[in-house]
């Protein structure tokens, strides 16, 4: 009867799967499906062997053996199920369910389990006891929990293909657990044992998830190993069938003979067979099968024939895309911005940084990302923060539809990331898919690499050529300004009249700098304002002083609105750049007269450049412009200053002139006088730079020889005298310097010898020559160097190593214990250099007076007697020049104190 043989057919089945699986190499989640393969491979061969059975006895002896297995099958199933989808909160169920599972198996070879027969039409089946009763309320538990947990993480998971994974897989388990209708035949439930063919479509539909998804990876195994079951079969059925032909039909020799024949066109016509029906399992196993060696070849030619980099990049994505059948593919290039590495797509809108989830899993592992095998290997993680961080990665590829990210690698550093979209059929990538990509990539990386070279030698050759045109106009500019400057200052020397000389100079800002005009204002020291002293002269410069109710020189502005720009350039020292005409004027006229002076105009830009007249500022030039700020050259910016500083040479040369006709004999004399002094100071200074500088530095050199033990070995009590002395005679040179830069500062003779320095190396040697200083009196001397690169400063060195060298020592000696701190840091366009102690502290109505000449703070002498209150009074004169910053902080007495200066950083 056939219901025999089900059994049988269904053994075969499944135990056919649990070998294909346990042959794919070890895993857990592999072998726990292999050996619930295996307990079903015992109940169905045992059923099938009981149904043979001709007595009872054996009939009771296969049913026994039966559930050797089937005791093991829920808990098996269960314990899969958990594996699957990533249960670990239940172990202790599952340790449970195998130990009673144990129990049951001892019990199920007594009598309390199974016990008698059942005879029925189609066979027999044994008759089941009370702990059979207990069993099976176990198999109907763990079971149910089974499937809610699957169904459970079907709807919260958010991957397509594991999604379609679950669902097979929960189908296939579910068809193997209606075969536990067999159960009612041990109940007296006459039902015909069909069922038992669930075994066979538990197989197949388990087959089709792992060719069509990947279930344990083993879809070549399963599409091979049909072939040659198929081949089997055909082959074993045509050798039955000659034998019985020729059984038949043929005796003796000719049987033989004919035999023969017919094997031998069998075996000649196996390996044609063979393609043909392995053409047929591909045609279903791989339907629409990508042919990768012409995908490979296109893209060669490609790759050989395209040297732009945005059109190669389209290129490899597009053919990707429409011939691996992906939804989508994008090559992101590693690029630097602001220091920072990170992947982008050619224009831009997909952007990668360097600490994202998928780059930072790139850099640590250098492998490709399979977006179905971090599943796989997030069960091997022993940790939860390791499991958090794949989590991660897999929500955000989802997001993305991302299946595959293949790092391109050059020379061992990742140069650009392909992310690769999910599959359009939905399956997940093949092993020959994966391979094509580990072939392609390198290809990959040599062509981008050479068309990045190709780009950056055209973008050379566009910059060569755009700096090239560039320098010829700025050329052919600045001989235009440098002919018109010319013309002006052959004018204006030719006359003495100061009046009739500053009008010239604002009717040429006009006339030959081809500019709207200019506007010259003067500073009145004694009143403390500027006023207008001369304005361009031109038919559409007058229509516009029309809408002026009085005559423009009338009017003048405190130095101390700095709203205007005029005044705001003369403070700051600084050229100022506006796009209101009214910034110029205000507040000595109304703005709306002043935005219709600008409409007559046309003015978009007013440029107020100080005018030095030595190194004392004497007022400022309003260039009017025609452009806006940030059109303006830096040809013309050279061109105004060079016009101030011409206005400011001629109006000290005016000025003396006019004094000089005015006391012309009195001058003389005190010329003489002043010649006699300056002679004298310099002859003063000259004297005590030599006369104390050398004797001192002579006594610091023997000083510093007989500490270091030159002359014969110096007791201790004398070592430090020695080296007190040693510090006192290198404060005097130092308050040597100070008068000396105090001198040259108040004749006007403080002069900067700017060269390129670099600041750490200048902080350290400071802190190397004040380290014996610090350590003498417990201090901790330290300084913090940058984490980033500084640029070059050009200063002068000598200068602003005083400047540190000043706030450093001053920290230590008024710093009875803790600790010095030096800082520096780059913000916005200066470097910032800090000095920070742990001292006496400053009052905060102290804070401002610090840097005037002889102040010191209160209380101070106490602490140290030796200071000048000079220090920061030439140290800010210094910061000053190099057009800087200098102040102090505090949180008030006792509370410690930050000297900080800013130096510009030159673009």
């Amino acid at each position: 009867m056939i219901y025999i043989i089900l059994p049988l057919i269904s053994a075969i089945f499944v135990l056919l799967i649990a070998l294909i699986v346990i042959s794919r190499g070890y895993s857990r989640l592999n072998t726990i499906f292999s050996l619930f393969c295996l307990a079903t491979f015992i109940w169905l061969f045992g059923t099938f062997m009981m149904f043979i059975s001709k007595t009872d006895d054996r009939a009771i002896f296969w049913d026994r053996f039966i559930y050797i297995g089937v005791v093991f099958m829920p808990t098996i199933s269960y314990h899969f199920g958990a594996e699957l989808i990533r249960i670990t909160r239940r172990r202790l169920l599952i340790y449970a369910s195998y130990f009673l599972s144990a129990v049951f198996l001892i019990l199920s070879r007594t009598e309390l389990f199974i016990s008698g027969i059942n005879r029925y039409s189609w066979g027999v089946h044994s008759q089941a006891k009370f702990f059979h009763h207990l069993f099976l309320i176990n198999f109907i538990f763990l079971v149910s929990l089974l499937f809610y947990d699957l169904y459970i993480f079907y709807k919260k998971s958010k991957n397509s293909i594991e999604k379609n994974q679950i669902r097979y897989i929960f189908i296939a388990l579910f068809i193997l657990s209606l075969g536990s209708f067999s159960f009612l035949p041990a109940y007296g439930i006459n039902i015909f044992p069909v069922f038992y063919l669930s075994g066979v479509f538990f197989t197949i539909i388990l087959a089709y998830a792992i060719i069509k998804y990947r279930v344990f990876d083993i879809r070549q195994v399963i599409s091979r190993g049909i072939l040659y079951f198929i081949l089997l079969i055909f082959v074993s059925l045509s050798f039955t069938f000659v034998t019985f032909s020729t059984a038949q039909f043929f005796e003796g020799q000719g049987q033989i003979w004919v035999t023969l024949l017919v094997s031998l066109i069998i075996v000649t016509g196996l390996d044609p067979l063979k393609r043909l029906l392995a053409k047929w399992t591909d045609a279903f196993f791989y339907k629409g099968k990508i042919d990768f060696q012409k995908v490979l070849r296109d893209i060669s030619e490609i790759i050989s024939s395209e040297l732009d980099l945005e059109k190669l990049i389209f290129s490899l994505e597009t053919n990707i895309s429409h011939k691996i059948k992906v939804k989508h593919s994008e090559i992101l290039i590693a690029r630097t911005n602001a220091n920072n590495l990170i992947f982008s797509n050619v224009n831009g809108s997909r952007i990668i940084q360097a600490e994202d989830n998928i780059a930072d899993y790139l850099f640590r592992n250098k492998k490709m990302i399979i977006t179905e095998e971090l599943f796989r290997e997030k069960t091997d993680l022993k940790t939860e923060p390791e499991k958090a961080e794949i989590d991660k990665l897999l929500e955000q590829l989802d997001n993305q539809a991302i299946g595959l990210v293949v790092p391109i690698l050059a020379e061992n550093k990742i140069t650009a990331i392909f992310l690769i979209g999910q599959k359009l059929s939905g399956s997940p990538f093949t092993q020959e898919e994966i391979d094509f990509f580990d072939i392609l990539t390198p290809q990959v990386a040599t062509a981008l690499e050479k068309s990045k070279l190709y780009e950056e030698v055209q973008e050379l050759n566009v910059s060569l050529q755009d700096r090239v045109k560039q320098a010829t106009r700025d050329l052919e500019e600045r001989n235009r300004y440098l002919v018109a400057l010319q013309r002006l200052t052959n004018v204006i020397t030719r006359s003495l009249d100061y009046g009739k000389v500053m009008q010239t100079i604002a009717d040429g800002i006009s006339r030959e700098l081809g500019f709207i005009g200019g506007v010259l204002s003067f500073i009145d020291f004694k009143k403390q304002t500027i006023h207008v002293g001369a304005i361009s002269n031109t038919p559409v410069v007058a229509t516009a002083l029309k809408l002026i109710p009085k005559d423009p020189r009338t009017y003048d502005v405190s130095l101390d609105y700095e709203n205007n720009i005029s005044v705001k350039a003369i403070k700051t020292r600084q050229t100022v750049f506006s796009e209101s005409f009214y910034d110029s004027v205000t507040p000595a006229l109304p703005k709306a007269i002043a935005l219709g002076i600008q409409k007559i105009l046309k003015i978009k830009a007013v440029v107020a450049v100080p005018v030095y007249s030595e190194a004392k500022i004497i007022g400022a030039i309003d260039f009017v412009m025609s452009k806006k700020p940030e059109e303006i050259t830096d040809t013309e910016k050279e061109m105004m200053k060079a016009l101030a500083d011409q206005v400011g040479i001629v109006s000290r040369n005016l000025q003396y002139y006019n004094e000089i006709q005015n006391a012309n004999e009195e001058l003389k004399q005190a010329n003489i006088r002043l010649q006699q002094l300056d002679k004298a100071k310099s002859e003063f200074l000259s004297i005590a730079s030599h006369q104390l500088r050398t004797p001192l530095t002579g006594i610091k050199g023997y000083l510093s020889m007989i500490v270091e033990g030159d002359y014969g070995k110096v007791p201790e009590k004398i070592r430090r005298i020695l080296e007190e002395v040693f510090l006192n005679s290198d404060r005097l040179t130092r308050l040597v310097n100070i008068f000396l830069n105090v001198s040259r500062i108040e004749s006007g003779r403080f002069d900067l010898n700017l060269k390129e320095s670099d600041m750490v190396e200048l902080i350290n040697e400071v802190v190397t020559e004040l380290k014996p200083s610090a350590s003498q009196r417990q201090l901790k001397l330290t300084f913090h160097k940058p984490k980033i690169l500084l640029p070059m400063m050009k200063i002068d060195r000598d200068k602003i190593k005083d400047v540190v060298l000043n706030l450093t020592d001053n920290a230590i000696k008024y710093t009875p214990e803790g600790r010095v701190d030096i800082n520096i840091s780059r913000e916005d366009h200066h470097l910032k250099i800090s000095v920070t102690d742990t001292g006496v502290g400053i009052s905060t109505d102290e804070v401002t007076k610090l840097f005037e000449k002889f102040v010191r703070g209160s209380g101070i002498a106490q602490v140290d007697t030796s200071g000048s209150g000079l220090g920061l009074y030439i140290a800010k004169k210094i910061v000053e020049a190099h057009q800087g910053s200098i102040w102090a902080e505090s949180a008030g007495k006792g509370q410690g104190s930050t000297f900080s200066f800013t130096l510009p950083v030159k673009k």
